[in-house]
Parts: structure tokens; sequence; C-alpha cells
């Protein structure tokens, strides 16, 4: 199934939005623009968010600062019908990103050997919580999936980047017991895969929110 938000919750069978609470709300995270006034047009309230932009850098050996860009609204939670779209955005020119760090500096650092930087997997971290008490609530997530990546990141001063490297990966949003690749639930969840190709939407849903 392409990438079509809008007749992908035709598809499911979503309960339409009811005029006065506007409820379900929909949260669109990296869904393009298009797509996003697709899915007002059915009569949802919605936001819209993103992980973040990868961008270019310098090729060095040492590790490079991660500017986070996320956008992800902190209200997540009120969200009954969340889409993400795992494809990574083209990757952009990092411009004046770069300068130099003080040894005492904190932030996330990564590996500059390829030169690009890819900030949104930190950030997906950072919204864990938020995506699991979403899903905890009965709320269901479409994920446009892509192939799995994972990358080395270090949450520490400059001086000490090159330790406590933490591995994160593309599916970082969602924490332990919520990961689609074991699910869990006190109240039983459906997974259903649409589609058999790298960008098919996998969903995660709760009976409730079916029309």
């Amino acid at each position: 199934m392409a990438k079509d938000p809008a007749k992908l919750m035709e598809y499911l069978g979503l309960k339409k939005p009811d005029p006065i609470c506007k409820e379900p709300k929909v949260l669109l995270v990296d869904i393009p623009a298009d797509a996003a006034k697709q899915v007002r047009s059915l009569g949802y309230e919605v936001s819209e968010g993103s992980f973040g932009t990868p961008y270019t850098c310098p090729y060095e050996s040492a590790p490079g600062r991660v500017e986070l860009a996320c956008t992800v609204p902190r209200n997540v939670v009120d969200h009954k019908i969340i889409l993400v779209d795992l494809q990574a955005p083209a990757t952009v020119d990092g411009g004046e990103r770069f300068r130099q760090r003080s040894p005492g500096e904190k932030g996330w650092w990564t590996s500059r050997e390829h030169g690009f930087i890819d900030p949104r997997l930190p950030a997906m971290k950072a919204v864990a919580a938020d995506f699991g008490k979403a899903l905890r609530g009965g709320g269901l997530l479409v994920v446009f999936a892509e192939p799995l990546t994972t990358c080395s990141y270090s949450n520490a001063t400059f001086a000490l980047s090159h330790k406590f490297q933490d591995g994160i990966d593309s599916w970082a949003f969602l924490p332990g017991n919520d990961r689609l690749v074991k699910t869990e639930s006190e109240h039983g969840t459906q997974m259903t895969v649409v589609g058999d190709q790298v960008g098919s939407p996998l969903v995660l849903r709760q009976p409730s929110i079916r029309g």
C-alpha cells in the first residue's frame, strides 16, 4: 500500500472525528505536508512534528555534536492516532553547526566518519516515554517502516564522548515493552502489516479506536 495516510485511515475503518470535541486527535510525524492536508480534509484535528533532519559534517576522527531539532509536540499522549514515517529526510548542509567545543561541554555526540550526522535517533529516544503512554492509553500507531538502522551516540561531555557509547536504533521512539517486535499489553493488542514491502505501514492498535 502506498504512503497515503488519508486512504490508510479509511481502510483501517477508524472512528470519524467528533465535530464537537474533535476526537480522536491525530499526530503526524515526518509525514509530508500534502498528506497532512489530506488527513485534515477528513475532519480530524491534526498536529505535526518531526524527529529532525540528517545534516552533513566534516570528515574527522573526533566526535561531532548532535544538534537536536525535534519538533514532536509534548502532548503526544493526547493523540489517539499517531502516524510516523521512518524514511529519512534528504540530508541537508550542516552549515555553521560546527565550532570548537570545550572539553566540559555536555550534549549528544556521534561519529563523523561518514560525513553526516543523523539527529533523529536520540530525538526518538527522548520522546519514547510519551509514545509509550499514548499506546498504553488506547492509542493507535501506524509506522511507515524502513530497514532498521542503529548508530552509536554518547550523552556526555566532549572530553568523555568517546566513552559511554549508547547504541540507538530507528525504533527508539518506542520504549522496551512497546517494541513492535515484542508487543505486550494487559488489554491485548493487534499488530497488522498492510503490504509486504519496505515503506508499507505497520499498525499497532487498540480495538477501542475502530469505527
